[in-house]
């Protein structure tokens, strides 16, 4: 299995597996609201019928999300502060 990190156009890279980060509060990082918008307000709906918390190492897999390239969507929980992207790479491999 290959694994490689880097800052690209969430919506349009082509990756088997995207990861995208999570928080606990109400708001979502950036990137990930514009993920969210694209496909359909799913990972917000996720988050208010409590598949994924937010809470820090909490997880969720997205299979097929229609409206992004990825193949794959991994939602990793990031806890109640935005992380830099250093400190998600490190949340990410824990």
């Amino acid at each position: 299995m290959e694994t490689s990190a880097r800052l690209a156009e969430p919506l349009t890279v082509k990756a088997d597996c995207l990861i995208v980060p999570v928080g606990e509060k109400d708001s979502l990082p950036e990137s990930t609201a514009a993920i969210d918008i694209a496909i359909g307000g799913l990972i917000t709906r996720c988050r208010d019928n409590g598949d994924i918390s937010g809470k820090l190492g909490s997880s969720l897999m997205l299979h097929e999300a229609n409206g992004v390239t990825a193949k794959r969507l991994l939602l990793i929980g990031t806890g109640a502060a935005v992380p830099n992207i250093e400190q998600f790479i490190k949340i990410c491999r824990a």
